[in-house]
This record gives structure tokens, sequence and C-alpha cells, in this order.
């Protein structure tokens, strides 16, 4: 059965289930704009963000509690001009002329320079806009801040860029469709001969946004393979795309241009169950983050958890319909009940980053909850062995790749710093981190190259627990590690 699997956001109230379909895909993406406009070419880019679902509207973003303040209007004294931007601009993304943005995350030193860069969000992903955008940092100076007349640092500053080409006329990102081609419609115009051979296909369009916020006067940025037809499928299925009537500013998208990237799977022709993308949500129920949700029956019975799942249709809008409770654990007790009563108010994307629709297919909706007051650092832990064993399949410590240790955190450690984000949606993650390494083996200057999934706060949890590490003799002037992070199962 080919039913995609979904995480779903809520509060202390209710942790849901863990899945690898949504990890990649944050909630909202991030409010896109231009570093150092004046020295790049062609118009500022519009923004059409992803709205953020309703339970974790209250959430407290990384950005907004930095460890002493926000810097939001610094006074530059360099920044990356557009020979940079060129320079570093992404080889595969430039040959295939398609445009992109990034969002990083730093702290700022007493010379006024950035340290400890993190990437919070790119778009569209795979193409290398946040590695570039992180490989620019060193172009950033800002004046330094004082206090009582002396320089400090400390502060964090998010930086967002864009990357493109006047020429290329694409100016507005991260678009939520208002409406996109179905499963049933992609399979209609999957070209005869990819469908014979069961060739999958790839095209990304370059629009622009005419009466109706319909798309028109597309051109083919790339077509992967060649010969196929892919080409003519897209341009026929342009047709049903429609984006905002505004974006984020207010404004009017009429005559803007956007990127959109569609994709051509075989199992989208099962129409009996198509394969579909990788959605966010667009909307949950508010209630997802109040004690109400979890079942009376449940606190009654002093049960502290349980589980339930959905199995849903994905209808028009997003909306789910035809929902049928699938596990219900501890029986008896109105989890899936719960569940059920909610599914009326959930909402996806209807189209999603890689190019799919999710209109026409099936989803599976995992939810686990848990009692008020019971939090994820006090459920059962484990902790990977340095021999690489996992005793319970829980809390994972990083393998052991790379450097040796003399000591790593333990379970409760990875418990106290988990993001919160990401255990109300039970999100597990991974950071690659590069540190230095002092005479007694700590870590210091910890600087994230890698973080999956974005969004979530992954990366400064990871460079929180790297205070836990002690490198071995040996290991060397500096370090690179992987930090992984899981929900327990159960």
């Amino acid at each position: 059965m080919r039913t995609a699997r979904l995480a779903i956001g809520g509060a202390l109230a209710l942790v849901l289930a863990t899945t690898a379909v949504a990890q990649d895909h944050p909630i909202a993406e991030p409010d896109w704009k231009v570093v150092g406009a004046s020295e790049q070419p062609g118009p500022p880019p519009k923004v059409v963000s992803s709205p953020t679902p309703n339970a974790v509207a209250g959430d407290e973003d990384e950005d907004a509690a930095p460890p002493r303040h926000v810097l939001r209007n610094p006074n530059w004294l360099s920044r990356p001009n557009g020979n940079a931007f060129a320079q570093y601009y992404p080889h595969r993304a430039a040959l295939a002329r398609i445009t992109g943005a990034a969002r990083i995350v730093c702290l700022v030193t007493v010379s006024g320079a950035l340290d400890q860069c993190r990437l919070k969000g790119e778009y569209p992903s795979g193409f290398g806009f946040g590695q570039a955008a992180l490989n620019m940092t060193r172009w950033f100076k800002m004046s330094p801040m004082t206090v009582d007349g002396k320089s400090v640092g400390g502060a964090t500053i998010a930086i967002p860029f864009t990357f493109f080409m006047a020429n290329w006329g694409s100016n507005l990102f991260g678009v939520v469709w208002r409406s996109a081609p179905s499963a049933a419609q992609v399979a209609a115009v999957y070209p005869p001969k990819a469908k014979t051979a069961k060739v999958s296909g790839q095209v990304i369009l370059n629009c622009s946004i005419g009466a109706g916020s319909r798309l028109e006067k597309c051109n083919v940025l790339s077509e992967s393979p060649h010969g196929y037809g892919f080409s003519q499928a897209a341009a026929a299925l342009a047709e049903d795309f429609v984006a905002p009537a505004a974006d984020s500013g207010g404004a009017s998208t009429k005559g803007d241009r956007t990127q959109i990237t569609v994709a051509f799977d075989p199992g989208v022709l099962d129409s009996s169950n198509p394969a579909i993308g990788t959605p966010h949500w667009v909307r949950v129920p508010q209630s997802l983050g109040t004690p109400s949700a979890y079942p009376a029956q449940a606190l009654a019975a002093h049960v502290s958890q349980g589980r339930a799942t959905l199995a849903c249709e994905v209808v028009a809008e997003g909306r789910l319909d035809h929902c049928a409770i699938g596990k219900d654990e501890p029986a008896g007790l109105g989890f899936g009940a719960a569940a059920l009563s909610m599914s009326g108010q959930f909402q996806m994307s209807v189209w999603t980053d890689e190019g799919l629709p999710t209109v026409g297919g099936r989803v599976e909706v995992p939810l686990r909850y848990l009692a008020p007051g019971v939090r994820l650092a006090t459920l059962e832990a484990s902790h990977v062995s340095p021999d690489g064993d996992d005793a319970s399949h829980q809390h994972a410590d990083p393998a052991p790749v790379g450097p040796h240790w003399a000591h790593q955190p333990m379970p409760a450690d990875y418990g106290a710093a988990y993001p919160p984000v990401a255990a109300n949606l039970s999100l597990s993650g991974e950071v690659t981190l590069h540190c230095a390494v002092n005479g007694e083996g700590r870590l210091r200057g910890c600087t994230v190259l890698k973080e999956s999934p974005g969004g979530y706060g992954f990366g400064q949890a990871a460079v929180t627990l790297a205070s836990y590490y002690r490198a071995a003799p040996g290991a060397g002037p500096d370090v690179t590690f992987p930090v992984r992070f899981s929900i327990p199962a159960r």
C-alpha cells in the first residue's frame, strides 16, 4: 500500500509520531529577502511564505531567543558584492538557470565578524544554495557592538540570501499554491513513451502569474531526462496552478515570475493508490496544543501516553477526508476517537517541494499523545555504545565516525537538549558539527555544517550538546562529526 506517512505539530499535551516522509520540510518557509540588493542585478524578490499551523503558532523561534539578543539593523562595513554571489553561485543551479534562496543564523563576534553560522533553510533544496550562503560569511563585517563604551559580542543575526539573475526573471519565492494539479491530472498527461518504459522525470519551469493568479508564459529551465516529452507534459499541468493573489507584503502577485518544479513518478499511474509527494501542513487543529486534546478516559486510567494512526484521502485544497482509525493503543482509552474527531481540521500543501501532487493520494497520520505535564526528557531513552551498538533503538548518540571520544552526551542530555518544536512534531534530525579541540579535549567554536531537517533547532541543540563531548588524546586540533537525534519508538 503506497500511503504517505506524515508528521504534524502539537504542544506539550501531544507529541506526534516520527515519519521519514515529512522530515525535510519545515512548517513555514522563511521570509526570503536580498542581501546587498544594490549590488545584485534585477528587482528584489517577493515572498509568499508558507503559513504556520495554528498548533505551533505560539512556539518560540530560535532566532527570537538568542543567547543575548537579536541584531536587527546592523551597520555593515562590508558584505558580499555581486562578484561574490557570482563566484559562489551553485554550479549545478547556474547550469540549469535555477534561482534560489537561503537563510543563515550567526553569532556576532567582538570585532563584528560572524561566527558559528548555521543554515536555517534553503529553497529549492538539493542545489547547494545553503552551502553557498555559508561560504560567503567571511565577507560580512559590521561595526562592533558596544556596551558602556566597550566592544562586545554574542548577539545573534539572521541573514537571508537570494540567488538570481535578472535575465532569468524569477522574483517570487516560497509560493503556497491555492490550487495545483491532482495525482489524476498528472497521470493523465504522463508522456506515453515514459509511461511505457516506467521512466521518471523532472522539469523546472519559470512562469509569469497572470489573470486569476494562474500561470502563463512558462519557460523550461531544465528537463531530465530529455526525449520523453516531460517538458510538454509539465507545460500542460502549469495551467492548473493557482498562485496566491498577494505576496507577503500584500502587493499583487500579478506579473511576477516564479519557479516551479514538476516531477513525474511512475507510481502516480496507480489510480487506486497513486504516489504523492511530501507535503507540509498548512493548518492543523488548534486544540492540538491544549490539554483538552488528551483523552479523558486515558487521564482517568492514569495512562501517561498513547498512540493513534489515521488513514485518510487527500481531497481538494489539501484537506483530509474519508479517514479511518488505524492504530489505537492502548485500546479503549479514546486515542483513536480523539484523532478522528479532529481529522476535518487538517489541511496540507497541494503541491510539494519535490514537485509532486498531494490531492488524490492517501496519507497515514501517526499521532503520539503525552499527558499534560509529561515531557520528552522523562521518557525512557538509550545510549549508543562506542562500538556502535544501539541497545534499544531510541535516542541515538553520534555514530563513532571520525574522532574517538573520551566522553559523550548521555541519553538524558539528548532529552534535555531536544528542540521543543521537533519533539512536539516527533521529528528526528541529524547535524554535522565542526569544532576546535582545546588541550583538555573540550570542543570550542563549533559550527553547523549541515542540519537536516532545517528550521527546527537541531543545529543549536547539537551545539549545546557539544559541551558534553571530550575528545580522546590525539584527536587533532579540530573535529567534524555527526550528531543524530531520534524520538523514542514507544
